[in-house]
């Protein structure tokens, strides 16, 4: 249940650490007639990754608070007699952990930041799993892509003239070019349907998730629901950004091990976020070219709390 995450975010299983292959930037080929043998075909491979992260869930419940529960105010749904392991409550407890376990996948795989502390003697906010989309943006920026810089920042008053000039500022191929999304966040994208019906006087059906930028049918507006609380705005290929994970019915597998009064779960799975290509450069040193890149975006400042 990827629920808030655009649903052309491909999901690809069967990723056990990472999946590797390669891209390939082409230059020009043609030209007119001429008597010199002058090639031109300048190609250039570069190797791209993903990564998945594994992911640990630890569960304990101790037989005297379940008891000290059911006691209390369940002993009416006691199925278990004096048992310490009120399996049937402990279940639905279970399934209550699980529905947070999905929506921390979700919003690790917008927001997530990596931070490696396997010694720790306390537990980690879930936050800090992996790798996210926004984490990939900012190690990427500046490096295999740059970033449209003094746009200032999208307000309910400038939001269609702010979309219109992300737009705009595509190369002129990338601008025709098809099958492109818009990702924003749910608020902005609602400024921009009350900022349209205001400006054209009427009140035309809106419907999300097929929804483009007004003067560019080729770009698709997409909600993202974790850039809540964003100013970010990129516009890619709508088949670039990737979700990665192993085995996908492991993050619904549990194990239960009984020791003297107490249940002990645990589970493990691995999933990650991926951009397929951001941009490349031809040489180490040389500017990075729009017209290089499948990536765009504004550059407000990301994950700042984190």
């Amino acid at each position: 249940d990827y629920r808030g995450i655009p649903s052309n975010w491909e999901v690809i299983s069967g990723v056990d650490d990472e999946i590797g292959y390669v891209g390939i930037l082409t230059q020009e080929i043609t030209q007119g007639r001429k008597k010199n043998w002058l090639p031109k075909n300048k190609q250039k491979f570069v190797p791209l990754t993903g990564k998945v992260y594994p992911v640990h869930i630890d569960i304990e419940f101790q037989g005297y608070e379940l008891q000290k529960i059911e006691t209390s105010w369940m002993n009416r749904y006691n199925k278990e007699g004096s048992s310490p392991f009120k399996t049937s409550f402990m279940m639905m407890l279970v399934v209550e952990l699980m529905k947070q376990a999905r929506k921390e996948d979700n919003q690790v795989i917008v927001k997530g930041v990596y931070f490696p502390d396997a010694d720790r003697t306390e537990s980690q906010s879930f936050i800090f799993r992996s790798n996210g989309f926004l984490k990939l943006v900012v190690d990427n920026m500046y490096k295999t892509f740059n970033p449209f810089k003094n746009l200032g920042d999208p307000t309910p008053e400038n939001i269609v003239d702010y979309v219109k000039t992300m737009c705009e500022k595509l190369p002129d191929e990338k601008q025709i070019m098809p099958g492109l999304d818009y990702g924003l966040s749910p608020t902005q994208l609602r400024w921009y349907i009350e900022k349209k019906k205001l400006l054209e006087g009427t009140y035309p059906t809106y419907k999300e998730g097929d929804m483009s930028v007004d003067g560019f049918t080729n770009i698709q507006l997409k909600k993202v629901d974790y850039l809540e609380g964003t100013n970010f705005h990129y516009i890619t290929t709508d088949d670039n950004i990737k979700i990665l994970e192993n085995m996908p019915k492991e993050k619904a597998l549990l194990q239960f091990e009984k020791a003297k009064r107490n249940v002990f779960i645990y589970g493990d799975y691995k999933m990650g976020a991926h951009v397929d290509v951001f941009g490349m450069q031809w040489e180490a040193g040389t500017p990075v070219d729009y017209n290089n890149q499948i990536f765009w975006c504004n550059d407000p400042e990301l994950l700042l709390d984190v």
